[in-house]
C-alpha cells in the first residue's frame, strides 16, 4: 500500500469543519443529536479510508508526531469522536461505526501507535511545558482517549469484538493508561482541569470493558503489573483521593468517584486480581468517601439511581474489601469508620450497614482491632442512643478490651525463656520461635533448646497453622476460652456428662470436648487401693480462627482446679501452655490429645 499523502485527508478535513461548526465541545457521554444531511453526504465518500493504512511502527512516535501526516491522523480521530457524539436517531450508533469491525480494527491499531502510554518503557516526555513535541504528544493522548471512550458508547455486545481485536492492543493501551497516567499529568495534580483529564484517562479501561473484567482482560492486566495487583489498588486510591478534591463540580466528583469505585470492586471480585492484603491508603480513601457522603440524600430503593448513591457505592466497596482482608477492617477502624457507621445508624436508620458491622464484630478477636476500636470510638457518644446492633458491638468490644488488657498483663508475668538452663530466663527481650509455642531471650538459648531441650520433637512448625499465631495471640485466646469454659460448661463437669459442643462465629469456631470424671480400668495403679486410676474431668477446646484465608488451629486442655474451697466458683486450670513454662508431656490414652503438665517456674526437667 502506498504512503499516505496530505491530499488523502480532504474528506476528513471537510467532515471536521462541519462537525466543529455544530459543536465546538462535543459530549462523549450521551449522544442524542441527529446526523445532519451534510455529514451524511460526506460519509458516502468514506472519509475514514485513510485509517486503513498501517501506522509507521518503525518510526518512533516522538519523530512521527511532528509530521503533517500525524496532524491529519489526529484530525481524523477528532472527527470520528465528534461523529460518535452526535449519533443518528434513525439507525443508531451501529449504522456508521458499530458494525464496521474492520474500521474499528484499523482505528485500534492507530490509537495504540499514537498513544504515548502504549509503551511505558519508551516514554521520552520532557518536563518543559513549552516544548513542541511534548505538547503534541499530550494533545495526541487526549484525542486517543476520546476515541477509545467511543467504544464505551457502543453496545456491550459489540464492544468485546472491538477491544479484543488486533491482539488485544486496545486493552493493553487502556491498562497502561490506568497505570502510567502520572507520567503525563503528574502525581496527584492539584489543578482541577488536569486532575479531571487524568481521571478520564484512567477510567478508559473500565469504560471500554463496560464494568466487566473478562478472563482475557484479567490476564493482560495481571501481566502489566508483573503479578503484583497491589499496584492496581494503590492507583485506585490515588484516583479516589483526587476525585474527593473536585469540590467545584459535585456532579463530576460524584461521577468520577463512582466509576473508580465500581471498577475497584470489579477488580477485587476477580480471584486473579485480588490482593492478599489491600493497601492501607485504599481503605483510608474509602472511609473518607463514606465520611463525605454519609449524610447525602438517599434515593428510593426502586429508583434507577439507587445504585449510583455515592454512599451506597463507597460502603459496598469497603465492605467487599473488608470481607476479603481482615487487615482492611483494622485499618478502617483506625480511620474512624465505626463513628461514621454510628452516625449513619442514628441519623439514617433506613441505610443497611449490617454487612460491615458483621465484619467488625467478627474481627474483634484480633488484639489490634480491639485496641483500634477502643482508641477511635468516641467516649462522649452515649451508647444508649445507638441502635441495638451497634450497641451490641460496643458492649462486645468493651468486654474484649478488658480481657485483652488482663491477658497482656498475664503474659508479661509468665513469659520467660523456655531454655531451663538459661541463667536469666525472665530478663531481656523475649522473642518467639516460628511455631509461637516457645520463647527465647537469645539465639543461643533457642539453639540449645532445639538440640538438648527436646523442642526439635515438640515444635509443630508453621505448616500446621499454629505458627500463624503470636504468643500474645495465644494468651488472649486462652483468656477467651477460659471465660467460655467457666461460664458455659461447668455444669457438664458437675453432672458427670460428656459431649461435644460447638460455638462461635464465622471467623472463630470453638469445639468443646468434655470428658467427665471417671475410673478407667486396665491401667496400672497410681496409689489407689482398688488398682484403678482416677481420671480427672477435662475440657478440650479446639479453636479455629480464620484470618486472611488462613485457618489457625489451637488446642487447649482445661481441668478443674483441685483443693479449692467449695464456696469458690468453678475454675479451670489451663494445662497446655507450651511456651510459658517447661512441661512434662504424658499421653492420656484414648483421649486423643496430649496433656502438658506445667512445672513450677524455674524447675528443671529430670
Amino acid at each position: 500500500m502506498r504512503e499516505l499523502k496530505v491530499d488523502d485527508f480532504r474528506d476528513v478535513r471537510a467532515l471536521a469543519r462541519v462537525l466543529t461548526s455544530l459543536d465546538a465541545e462535543p459530549s462523549y457521554r450521551e449522544p442524542s443529536m441527529p446526523l445532519p444531511s451534510g455529514i451524511t453526504h460526506i460519509m458516502r465518500r468514506n472519509p475514514f479510508r485513510v485509517l486503513f493504512h498501517a501506522p509507521p511502527i518503525s518510526t518512533a512516535l516522538e519523530d512521527f508526531i511532528t509530521t503533517n501526516i500525524a496532524f491529519e491522523i489526529l484530525t481524523a480521530f477528532d472527527a470520528f469522536a465528534r461523529l460518535v457524539s452526535l449519533s443518528t436517531t434513525r439507525d443508531g450508533r451501529s449504522h456508521i461505526w458499530g458494525r464496521d469491525l474492520v474500521l474499528w480494527t484499523h482505528i485500534c491499531r492507530w490509537t495504540d501507535y499514537m498513544c504515548i502510554l502504549s509503551d511505558p518503557t519508551s516514554i521520552a516526555l520532557q518536563p518543559e511545558p513549552g516544548r513542541r513535541t511534548t505538547d503534541l504528544l499530550k494533545h495526541a493522548l487526549e484525542i486517543v482517549i476520546n476515541v477509545l471512550h467511543c467504544i464505551g458508547l457502543i453496545s456491550p455486545e459489540l464492544s468485546p469484538s472491538i477491544v479484543f481485536a488486533s491482539d488485544c492492543k486496545t486493552i493493553r493501551t487502556a491498562v497502561n493508561m490506568f497505570l502510567y497516567w502520572p507520567r503525563v499529568y503528574g502525581v496527584e495534580p492539584t489543578d482541577p482541569d488536569i486532575a479531571d483529564r487524568a481521571i478520564v484517562c484512567a477510567s478508559t479501561l473500565s469504560l471500554i470493558l463496560h464494568g466487566r473484567i473478562p478472563d482475557t482482560a484479567v490476564d493482560i492486566i495481571i501481566r502489566a503489573v508483573d503479578h503484583h495487583p497491589r499496584r492496581l489498588y494503590r492507583m485506585s486510591a490515588t484516583l479516589i483521593r483526587m476525585g474527593l478534591r473536585q469540590n467545584e463540580d459535585a456532579h463530576r466528583m460524584h461521577l468520577n468517584l463512582k466509576t473508580t469505585m465500581i471498577h475497584l470492586a470489579r477488580m477485587a471480585a476477580s480471584p486473579a486480581l485480588r490482593a492478599r492484603r489491600y493497601p492501607r491508603c485504599l481503605v483510608s480513601v474509602l472511609v473518607a468517601c463514606l465520611q463525605r457522603y454519609k449524610d447525602a440524600a438517599i434515593p428510593a430503593k426502586g429508583d434507577s439511581n439507587f445504585e449510583d448513591d455515592p454512599c451506597f457505592v463507597a460502603y459496598n466497596t469497603l465492605a467487599d474489601i473488608c470481607m476479603r482482608d481482615s487487615n482492611a477492617t483494622l485499618r478502617a477502624l483506625q480511620q474512624g469508620v465505626f463513628p461514621i457507621l454510628a452516625s449513619i445508624g442514628i441519623n439514617h436508620p433506613e441505610r443497611d450497614i449490617n454487612r460491615l458491622l458483621r465484619y467488625i464484630r467478627d474481627s474483634l478477636l484480633n488484639r489490634q482491632v480491639i485496641q483500634a476500636f477502643h482508641d477511635t470510638f468516641a467516649s462522649d457518644l452515649d451508647s444508649a442512643l445507638l441502635p441495638e446492633k451497634l450497641s451490641h458491638i460496643v458492649s462486645l468490644a468493651s468486654s474484649r478490651y478488658t480481657t485483652k488488657t488482663a491477658a497482656e498483663a498475664h503474659f508479661k508475668n509468665l513469659a520467660q525463656c523456655c531454655n531451663v538452663a538459661c541463667p536469666d530466663r525472665g530478663g531481656g527481650r523475649i522473642r518467639a520461635c516460628a511455631c509461637a509455642e516457645a520463647l527465647y531471650c537469645s539465639k543461643s538459648c533457642q539453639a540449645y533448646h532445639w538440640r538438648e531441650g527436646g523442642h526439635r520433637v515438640e515444635c509443630p512448625g508453621r505448616d500446621e497453622g499454629d505458627g500463624l499465631l503470636s504468643p500474645r495471640d495465644v494468651v488472649f485466646f486462652r483468656a477467651l476460652v477460659q471465660e467460655s469454659v467457666e461460664n458455659n460448661f461447668a455444669e457438664l463437669i458437675r453432672d458427670d456428662r460428656s459431649g461435644r459442643v460447638t460455638a462461635g462465629s464465622e471467623n472463630l469456631h470453638f469445639e468443646f470436648v468434655v470428658t467427665p470424671p471417671a475410673l478407667r480400668d486396665g491401667q496400672r495403679s497410681m496409689g489407689l487401693e482398688d488398682g484403678t486410676q482416677s481420671v480427672d474431668p477435662s475440657i478440650t477446646v479446639r479453636v479455629y480462627f480464620l484470618d486472611n484465608g488462613w485457618s489457625r488451629v489451637r488446642d487447649f486442655v482445661f481441668r478443674p482446679e483441685l483443693g479449692k474451697p467449695s464456696s469458690e466458683p468453678d475454675k479451670f486450670r489451663l494445662l497446655t501452655h507450651g511456651y510459658l513454662e517447661s512441661w512434662d508431656a504424658s499421653s492420656e490414652g484414648d483421649n486423643q490429645f496430649t496433656i502438658f503438665r506445667l512445672l513450677a517456674r524455674g524447675q528443671r526437667l529430670v
